[in-house]
């Protein structure tokens, strides 16, 4: 398998849980690498999203200042928001935000990690 030439690593806490929303509700698929402390989610040929378990009691802190979010352009915000909804996590209100004619949806993960799906321009928002 070839190695991705670019990953972006998320430290959360509890990992089965970030697991199962990546995997289930951003329907990323099956981990190639799943371990007690690291999952890693391949995306395409070049890119890796690396779910990292903190050992630190707060993971907030230790992460607040530079918290990665990054935007996940291939997803359907209603749908990621229908999912979330019967599997019981929050629901955040569907609005997008319109910066350099793209619009975005933020998201968060179980841990509270940031994330944005892109929204179509011909979705009703």
């Amino acid at each position: 398998m070839k190695k991705p030439a670019f990953s972006i690593v998320i430290m959360v806490k509890n990992l089965n849980v970030c697991k199962a929303f990546y995997r289930d509700i951003l329907e990323l698929g099956d981990p190639v690498l799943d371990s007690t402390f690291m999952v890693e989610f391949k995306i395409g040929d070049s890119f890796s999203l690396i779910l990292e378990k903190s050992f630190q009691e707060n993971v907030s802190l230790f992460s607040a200042v530079g918290r990665t979010s990054w935007l996940f352009s291939g997803g359907n915000a209603e749908k990621i928001r229908e999912k979330m909804h019967i599997c019981g996590y929050p629901v955040p209100s569907l609005s997008c935000t319109d910066k350099a004619g793209k619009a975005f949806c933020r998201f968060t993960d179980p841990d509270g990690n940031p994330l944005y799906v892109s929204c179509q321009k011909d979705e009703d928002f």
